[in-house]
């Protein structure tokens, strides 16, 4: 053995090359911990800049202040200016044309008036300057009221962005309780909602998600942190005006959790009065709705004596959970076997749906780890009905495998109705998505069915944002890799030390 090999003075080299090496790569390793901060202190400087554009030489205090239970799902957060000029409030809507958030500071004054707003971020596929980042666009709103921001004239080209931010600026009023004159006076207050919430489901937190659009019966809808909901319901008839009012905590799966019993008056004309059903026969009523979902409670029946009030009850529940859940064109089972046919080496599949998705209505996961497998819906513009159905198979770097198109219905408006495109067009569409990510779908499209396309590529980008994000292996790699040639370079000073 020549021990000259392993000497002092041929080692040292080796070893100082490697330790450089290590310590490279673990620099690179801790880089996102250290870009992390720095984004997150840009981001705030960012919003402390946008709130003395809209509250000029305003004062704010460094957090912001809490957000009121109920508020608006676009409302983030909210600053009071100190010295009593008004208030900001930084907003997000994901409505618009391609589903990401617009970012909206706006200052509304003590009168209710719009004192500015500025665009703080958009990411739609187009953007005129006016509606970039600190343009021109939010100057349009000045001193509008509750009553005339949807009537402001802008200019702007993009209908659907400029939809979401004025749906967005009338939620900023609805937070400050402005233009809220016309709402409903309803038996509880918001406050008192609150406290049944925290009664029904503690330790979670809820925002209103109540859709424009309610039922007569349905008067407020929460989402809830850990992905159920509660439904506050309130009945009536032509001689009672509360006959029942309820809080019903419905599950992610559309089953009912529970039903609080808050009133319960039979809502019989004056001249019919039978006898009423005595309180056990009312609270197994209402018990009888707990572990049903949307098809059990049609099956629930009414007390004797009280059948009309009984009825009106059941009916009022089954709008809630579907309202909350919306019921699918297929049950899990059906879904189940067709992902396993879309992904045929998945062991068996886990549903990871997100709390918060809306055209995205399974996320499966394969236990074994091949992937995901995801089902969308996307509705008609005109009169909410199925538009299509699609099933997605994902690998676990977001890229789609392979898409199945269940269900496909081109929804034109009532007066317009081009051709609509052929079965080879449209398997040529969907067929499109085949190999691309996240930030290749804007390039697949269809003639002949804009609209409808594109609210599948929206639903597909729902779904292709769930998945979760794999942690960054790049420093591992780099690291691996300066390792490699730091023994690659200290073999060969070995090998020309020997040949010396």
């Amino acid at each position: 053995m020549n021990k000259e090999l392993f000497s002092k003075k041929n080692l040292m080299p080796i070893v100082v090359l490697s330790a450089i090496c290590i310590v490279v790569a673990l620099l690179l390793g801790v880089t996102n911990l250290i870009t992390a901060p720095e984004i997150e202190r840009r981001n705030n400087e960012a919003i402390f800049a946008s709130l003395r554009l809209v509250i000029p030489e305003g004062e704010f205090n460094t957090e912001p202040d809490p957000l009121r239970a109920g508020a608006p799902e676009t409302v983030k957060s909210v600053y009071t200016e100190k010295t009593g000029k008004g208030t900001v409030i930084i907003l997000e809507t994901t409505k618009g044309y391609t589903g990401k958030a617009i970012g909206i500071t706006v200052g509304i004054d003590n009168d209710g008036k719009i004192i500015d707003t500025v665009i703080t971020k958009n990411e739609e596929s187009i953007v005129p300057d006016a509606l970039k980042p600190m343009g021109a666009y939010g100057s349009a709103y000045k001193d509008a009221t509750s009553d005339t921001v949807a009537d402001v004239v802008t200019g702007a080209t993009v209908k659907y962005t400029e939809s979401a931010i004025k749906g967005a600026l009338k939620d900023a009023f609805a937070y400050l309780g402005e233009g809220g004159s016309d709402e409903e006076k309803l038996p509880k207050t918001d406050a008192e909602l609150a406290d049944l919430i925290g009664e029904l489901a503690p330790g979670v937190s809820s925002e209103n998600i109540t859709p424009d659009e309610k039922s007569e019966t349905l008067k407020r809808l929460y989402k809830l942190s850990d992905g159920s909901f509660m439904a506050y319901i309130v009945t009536s008839t032509q001689y009672v005006p509360v006959e029942t009012e309820a809080m019903v905590h419905i599950g992610s799966d559309g089953s009912v959790l529970a039903v609080k019993k808050l009133s319960w008056v039979v809502g019989h004309g004056p001249e019919s009065t039978p006898p009423a059903p005595d309180e056990n026969e009312v609270n197994g009523l209402f018990g009888s709705f707990v572990g049903k979902d949307s098809a059990g409670i049609d099956g629930i029946d009414v007390v004797n004596g009280a059948t009309g009030t009984s009825t009106h009850l059941r009916d009022a529940i089954k709008d809630a959970v579907d309202t909350a859940v919306p019921p699918l064109p297929r049950r899990d089972y059906e879904l189940l076997a067709l992902a396993k046919e879309l992904m045929p080496e998945a062991e068996s599949f886990e549903n990871v749906t997100p709390a918060d998705s809306k055209l995205l209505k399974r996320l499966y996961m394969d236990t074994a780890g091949n992937g995901y497998v995801a089902y969308i819906n996307t509705f008609a513009q005109y009169g909410g009905t199925l538009e299509s159905e699609t099933l997605i198979s994902i690998d676990n770097n977001g890229k789609i495998i392979a898409v199945k198109n269940l269900f496909w219905k081109v929804g034109h408006g009532p007066e317009s109705t081009p051709p609509a495109p052929d079965e080879e067009a449209i398997a040529e569409f969907f067929g499109d998505f085949v190999g691309k990510k996240e930030s290749d779908i804007s390039s697949v499209i269809i003639a002949g069915a804009t609209g409808t396309g594109n609210n599948v590529k929206t639903a597909i980008l729902e779904a292709l944002s769930a998945i979760p994000a794999k942690e960054s292996q790049t420093p591992r790699i780099i690291g691996i890799v300066l390792l490699t040639l730091a023994a690659a370079a200290a073999a060969a000073y070995v090998v020309r030390r020997k040949l010396v």
